[in-house]
């Protein structure tokens, strides 16, 4: 966002919110009477932040009428709008957004913020990052034809592992992690590395199967497969009955059957508890994978997931998605109790609310259980910071002294002394002097510290 357009009709207000937002480094437009606002409705704005009441003109309602329009998004600020009216304004796609006034000026910098990274999107930088992973050319933007997503080292071992342990013929294999982390996936993976491809699948319940096997040892199920092997893939091992544990036990031990089973971390609770037979366990466990939740995994593997998930969607729809930063910065710090599973349908339904000629997913279009508070810190951070690096920026930092400085706290005061820090080049004397003070500053915790940094980053 680089331009603005500001429509507010109180001058000495409207200066105090130019020279806020401009300290963002984004160019205001301003204007303060009705005539000079429609000159300016096909201008070349990012964004029009215009007063609800202005120069005694009801903007809201001109803009519902179709008598006002402009070509940039509409912002309406206003002390005085009902919530629900705001809501209905928004919902009909008549303006962008409402701002209320009551934030102050701090607040309603805050929200440009953070509408910069809503207009700002990451699918680009994401799809560079997926080609390059997956080998793809430049340009592609269609998923990989894989299932099973891998880049942290966990996940790679988990696949590796897969490999290895589909190309023997004699070793049985049972997948682990949490509900929604791909178990199916990888165990489907698995069988189709393995003869034959169209095993018998025991789904997660039906344990009738299992005591058919039990009761007919000499009756093969599923297709043969070199050596007379079966193969049988059993979902929820966690769940198996006792009766069907025995029957079950008795055919594997004949060493006819390959078993690919999938179970949640219960299965070792089973276990200590004898709910579950010490026996079978080792006749299935010869390989043994363990999936990770979603929220260990690295953030540059759930940078691919929302990429990979996204393109699907691209294709569903006919066209390529956006993904604003801010959106961007929810999905990679959200815990993702459902893992895999509740990233795909999160993803499924933000795609489902964008409105029509809407393709830009924001953080508008996920749900507020999603907003942690870990982000909800970052983003006044990032705030923060934003806000330090223009005060820096517009100081004449030679007129400070020491005594200045001790008076600010946090990043702030850190900020303010790194540069007097550099300029010294570690010299206490002339740092002294640089700040105008006798003070023993080698008592100073903080410029300790910045003075190891200067001497490290010298090294």
């Amino acid at each position: 966002m680089k331009r603005i357009l500001l429509a507010e009709d109180d001058k000495s207000l409207a200066e105090e919110y130019k020279k806020a937002i401009e300290r963002g480094g984004i160019e205001v437009d301003l204007v303060s009477t009705f005539s000079s606002l429609k000159s300016r409705t096909t201008g070349d704005y990012d964004l029009a932040i215009v007063n609800r009441l202005f120069d005694g003109k009801e903007i809201d309602r001109l803009l519902e009428k179709g008598e006002l329009s402009f070509n940039a998004p509409v912002v309406l600020i206003s002390a005085h709008i009902d919530a629900e009216r705001a809501a209905e304004l928004m919902d009909r796609g008549v303006i962008f957004d409402f701002w209320h006034k009551a934030e102050g000026i701090p607040g309603i910098v805050n929200k440009l913020e953070r509408l910069k990274r809503e207009t700002r999107d990451v699918r680009e930088k994401l799809s560079r990052f997926y080609n390059g992973v997956f080998g793809l050319d430049e340009g592609e933007i269609r998923p990989v034809g894989r299932e099973v997503i891998a880049y942290s080292p966990e996940m790679v071992e988990a696949l590796s592992s897969a490999l290895r342990y589909a190309r023997r013929k004699d070793l049985n294999v049972v997948v682990i992690g949490e509900p929604g982390t791909g178990r199916s996936t990888l165990a489907e993976y698995i069988l189709h590395h393995m003869e034959p491809r169209s095993p018998l699948v025991v789904e997660k319940g039906e344990w009738g199967f299992l005591e058919e096997l039990g009761e007919a040892l000499t009756v093969g199920y599923g297709k043969k497969v070199e050596g007379g092997h079966d193969v049988v893939l059993i979902e929820g091992l966690e769940e198996l009955p006792g009766d069907e544990q025995t029957y079950l036990l008795n055919y594997v031990k004949r060493g006819k059957t390959r078993v690919v089973a999938t179970a949640t971390e219960a299965l070792y609770k089973r276990l200590q508890e004898g709910k579950f037979s010490g026996e079978l366990y080792q006749y299935l466990a010869g390989g043994v994978i363990y999936l990770p939740p979603l929220r260990k995994r690295l953030k540059e593997e759930v940078a691919l997931l929302i990429e990979h998930f996204l393109r699907r969607e691209d294709e569903r729809r006919k066209e390529r998605l956006g993904l604003s930063e801010e959106a961007y910065g929810i999905l990679l710090n959200y815990p993702w109790p459902g893992n895999l599973v509740e990233l795909e349908q999160r993803l499924k339904a933000a795609v489902a609310s964008l409105k029509k000629g809407e393709n830009l997913i924001r953080s508008a279009h996920f749900p507020g259980d999603m907003y942690s508070e870990e982000l909800v810190r970052s983003r006044n951070e990032a705030v923060y910071r934003n806000f330090v690096e223009n005060l820096l920026s517009s100081l004449d930092i030679s007129q400070l002294t020491y005594e200045d400085i001790k008076k600010m706290s946090g990043e702030l005061y850190y900020a303010l002394l790194k540069p007097f820090v550099e300029m010294s080049g570690g010299d206490l004397a002339l740092l002294k002097k640089l700040l105008k003070t006798d003070e023993a500053l080698e008592k100073d915790p903080l410029l300790a510290e910045l003075f190891k940094e200067k001497k490290k980053g010298g090294q």
